[in-house]
């Protein structure tokens, strides 16, 4: 007997508990993979290729649909965004009768707590990206960025993390870094000066002599760099045309450090 075709993949649209859809607006669009449309909830994928395995179609998907929840999260929207697989439809192979479809359900289904505690209300769901891609670099800066943004890791280690994503040790140096991913060098040597030589609290490494803590604005700086340099890191990833990233695009004036690796 011939296994059926699969016909759709259906996910439950969720975010934390500080953001809420209330009646978003439907969206419908196609890429590579297929036709994707949401509606009450969910998201609907039609795929393009023919799959007959569950686990293989939805491999075949992950990838878009964290890329998805991570561009969502870069562009200030952490958590509004997350994706679970719901169910599967199939269309069998051998006709059964007019429209007639196999429908199996799989994980199960999930609520979302309700805390005491301000609440986003959005009317539509973040676009999906159309030319980012969450690499593991890009999935790891990110991780770290997170980590930042809840309080565990301090923001210094953190940043001098991503300019290591950047400017891996051994391997391209920090003129290469700015050609191939469109940064001007100054945002480069500012990143790496700041993460390097600040002290207190975040600090990467202790300085003994003089200890030099962030300023409110080198904190604003950095936060702000970091977030658009992993953003950069996935447009790159993606195919993106890239426009350069200048010390005016960020916070003013420019944090003043000395040169730096």
């Amino acid at each position: 007997m011939n296994l059926p075709r699969i016909e759709s993949l259906t996910f439950q649209i969720s975010s934390d508990p500080h953001t809420r859809y209330e009646h978003p607006e439907q969206m419908a669009f196609a890429n590579a993979l297929g036709q994707f449309q949401t509606g009450d909830g969910m998201l609907v994928w039609w795929p393009d290729e023919d799959f007959f395995d569950i686990e293989e179609a939805k491999r075949a998907v992950a990838s878009f649909l964290s890329d998805w929840e991570v561009h969502a999260a870069i562009q200030g929207m952490p958590e509004a965004l997350r994706f679970r697989f719901d169910h599967t439809e199939f269309e069998p192979l051998i006709s059964r009768g007019p429209g007639e479809t196999v429908v199996l359900a799989a994980a199960a289904a999930f609520a979302v707590s309700a805390v005491a505690s301000a609440i986003v209300i959005r009317k539509r769901y973040p676009a999906p990206p159309l030319d980012f891609h969450a690499t593991t670099e890009v999935e790891t800066a990110f991780r770290r960025w997170r980590a930042y943004l809840e309080g565990r890791e301090p923001l210094l280690s953190m940043a001098y993390f991503v300019f290591t994503v950047l400017v891996p040790e051994n391997g391209r140096s920090r003129q290469e870094a700015s050609a191939l991913f469109a940064i001007e060098e100054t945002v480069l040597r500012t990143l790496s000066g700041l993460s390097s030589v600040r002290s207190g609290l975040d600090a990467r490494k202790f300085t003994a002599s003089n200890p030099v803590p962030l300023s409110d604005h080198e904190r604003a700086w950095l936060e702000d760099a970091v977030r658009r340099l992993i953003y950069r890191l996935g447009e790159h990833a993606g195919g993106a045309a890239l426009t350069l990233i200048q010390m005016d695009d960020l916070p003013q004036p420019p944090p003043v450090v000395g040169p730096k690796k």
